[in-house]
Formats: C-alpha cells, structure tokens, sequence
C-alpha cells in the first residue's frame, strides 16, 4: 500500500470539516519531542536568535519526518 504523507493520521469523524493532522505532521512531532527532549543543540558559526534556532530544530524535525515516510514508502515497495 502506498504511503500518503498527506493522509490524516487520526481522521475526524464523517461529515467533519476538521481533517486532523498529516502523517508527515505527526512524524515531526515525534521526531521533534524527541529532539527537544534529549537537548539538542542548534550549532551554528553565527549569533542565532531563539526563533532561529526554533526554526532549524522544526526544519531538522520535517526532514527526518520525510526521511522516515521515504523508507516506509520503499519498504512497501519491496517484497517481503
């Protein structure tokens, strides 16, 4: 079956304009509580403010977020 990052993870009951968030969405949520978590640091050669520092941990969480939708997608793939 293939894997549709844009699919709801928890759906919203029929006839719900809520649509819940993306399994992409709550991949990064994940991977992004657990970066948090274990204090990782944003290092950098520049002076970096907290909303750019915030911003390179999300950017850090979405990718590995595609990174696991990728391998999903290809372990679907592939025979068993």
């Amino acid at each position: 079956m293939p894997v549709n990052p844009q699919s709801p993870v928890f759906p919203a009951a029929m006839g719900s304009a809520e649509k819940g968030i993306t399994l992409r969405q709550y991949y990064a949520a994940s991977a992004l509580q657990g970066l948090v978590a274990h204090g990782l640091e944003v290092r950098s050669d520049k002076v970096m403010t907290d909303e750019e520092k915030e911003n390179v941990l999300a950017g850090r969480a979405f990718r590995m977020a595609d990174a696991l939708i990728r391998t999903e997608a290809a372990e679907a793939e592939s025979p068993a």
